[in-house]
Order: structure tokens, then C-alpha cells, then sequence
């Protein structure tokens, strides 16, 4: 699930191909959409928390009204199903992230495609806009990681990561740096402009799955498929906190906006809610499936 900008509601998809928002503090689902043709991939909030977009493996993206759960409109381009799909710090763009290996960005207002980013070898698992929205990076089956620049739709930097797939990757909040997760039991850290390794957060047991920033940059978060999510220092690499409670893999993992919060989601069809602080389970959610994005800001 993700959460919106203000933590109070968290969206994910779920096992009958829809998505659902949910009350973060009582668990209660609040709206239910549905339209898809197909799984939905991932589910996310729009920065003011107005809007919510939609990934699916029917090939296309969706907007959708947060506080109604009606369809705004469709985004129609791809040849294969949508993966990812990622707002822009103002809200006025969408990255969408694609398994016919390319990534397009869509003005939210119009829904019209204004770029498509090719170069991958094989599909995109993942896609984000960097803070400054100048640039979009994109994570991919062929074990690279992609920096295009939004304004002509050139690759700019390609970050080889020992040529595992790459599952998620994130901005800092400064824009410097990014983090990837790959298959791999590390998360590693990468210079944004040259390219290079800077830091590699190393202890989970199994492939690590996803992993983000807290909003001050200090903590990541990474989910993997021993189950667990951890919480790392990012000055030191060194891990401060185990979340353990998940019965299955961690697909997603997200911080809230004020990063009180960290939200996982896994195979198990829960997502979970936890204090970053302490490490304490305040909230189980039910029904999420197995692609269940962590809860949004």
C-alpha cells in the first residue's frame, strides 16, 4: 500500500483485481475501484492526495478520484501490461513503467502521452520521477537502472547492477542519489551522477524486494523475501531495526510523510503498519494481495 500525503489513508491493490483505500488508524476499507480488465500492479496517491493511479496487467493505467472512487480516465498506449505507475512531485505528471520495456510519461490533467522512454532490453518493473521532476528513472528486467531526462526522452545514465533484475529503485529526497533493490539479499546506494556505488546495506537473507527512503533521507527501508523489513542508517549502513511478522515474502515497502510510519505489504495478503521508532505492529490490514504496494505518504 502507499500512503497519502497526509498518512491517514493508505491504498493497495487486492486479490479480485481491484484497488482499496483504508483508514491507516482503524483499518477500515473507505473506497473500493474498479475498472481494470486485469490484476492491478500497484496503486498510488497524488501528492495532494486528490487523485490515485493505477497500474494494471490489462496494459493501462488509470486515474482515478480518491474521495469517490470514480474513474477520472484511462491512460491507453502501452503493448503490455503496466507494472508501475508514479505521479510527479506537483502532481502534474504520471511515469508509467512497462513489461514492453518502456516507460511513458502522461500529463495528468490531459491524460495525453507526452514521452516514451526506450532503451531497456527487456520489461520495466518500476518507474519514479527525482524531486526536481526533471528527471525519471526506470528499473528493469535486463538489470539496469535508466536516468532519462523528462524535457527530450534521453537516457542520461545507465547503472548496471551485476545483472540482476532490478525490482524497485528510489530518489534520495535530495535528488543525489538512488537506491535500488535488486535480486539480491543487499540494497545498495548509487551516486546520480556518476554512476557509482556509494554504499551497499547488506543482511537480509533472501532477495531484497523493495526499498525507500524516509523523508529526511536518514533511513531506508527494505522489504525482501526473507519476510522481514528492515530499517538502515543511511550514514553508517549498519541495520537499527528488524520488522518481523510477515508469514510470507515482503513485496513493498513504504514511510509515511512524516516518517512515524513504515507500511509493508506481502504474499502473506496483509500489509502492516509499523512504528519506525520502536518497531512495533500498530496495524494489520487484510485483503491485500501478493502485488500489494506498501501504504502511500
Amino acid at each position: 500500500g502507499e500512503f497519502s500525503s497526509h498518512s491517514r489513508l493508505i491504498v493497495g491493490t487486492t486479490e479480485d483485481g481491484s484497488a482499496r483505500v483504508w483508514c491507516a488508524e482503524t483499518g477500515t476499507c473507505r473506497q473500493t475501484l474498479f475498472g481494470h480488465a486485469d490484476d492491478v500492479k500497484s496503486a498510488t496517491f497524488s501528492p495532494d492526495g486528490h487523485l490515485i493511479v493505477t497500474a494494471s496487467l490489462d496494459g493501462t493505467a488509470c486515474l482515478w478520484n480518491a474521495s469517490t472512487g470514480q474513474r477520472v480516465r484511462a491512460l491507453v498506449g502501452h503493448n503490455d501490461a503496466v507494472k508501475y505507475a508514479a505521479f510527479s512531485n506537483s502532481g502534474s505528471f504520471i511515469a508509467t513503467a512497462s513489461a514492453d520495456a518502456t516507460a511513458r510519461i502522461w500529463s495528468v490533467a490531459s491524460g495525453e502521452c507526452l514521452q516514451v522512454l526506450k532503451g531497456h532490453d527487456k520489461g520495466l518493473n518500476f518507474a519514479a520521477f527525482s524531486p526536481q521532476e526533471g528527471i525519471v528513472l526506470t528499473a528493469s528486467m535486463d538489470g539496469t537502472v535508466r536516468l532519462w531526462q523528462v524535457s527530450d526522452g534521453e537516457c542520461r545514465l545507465a547503472l548496471l547492477v551485476d545483472n540482476n533484475v532490478v525490482n524497485t529503485a528510489a530518489f534520495s529526497p535530495n535528488g543525489l542519489s538512488v537506491l535500488i533493490a535488486s535480486a539480491s539479499q543487499s540494497v545498495r546506494l548509487f551516486c546520480a551522477e556518476s554512476g557509482q556505488c556509494i554504499k551497499t546495506f547488506a543482511g537480509h537473507e533472501d532477495w531484497a524486494r523493495a526499498a525507500a527512503f524516509s523523508p529526511d533521507g536518514d533511513l531506508v527501508a527494505s522489504a525482501s523475501y526473507d519476510g522481514t523489513v528492515r530499517v538502515w542508517s543511511v550514514a553508517t549502513g549498519d541495520c537499527v531495526r528488524v520488522l518481523s511478522g510477515h508469514s510470507d515474502w515482503v513485496r513493498a515497502v513504504a514511510f509515511s510523510s512524516d516518517g512515524s510510519l513504515v507500511s509493508s505489504a506481502s504474499y502473506d495478503g496483509t500489509a502492516r503498519l509499523w512504528c519506525a521508532l520502536t518497531g512495533e505492529c500498530l496495524q494489520t490490514l487484510m485483503g491485500h494481495s501478493a502485488g500489494t504496494r506498501a501504504p502511500s505518504e
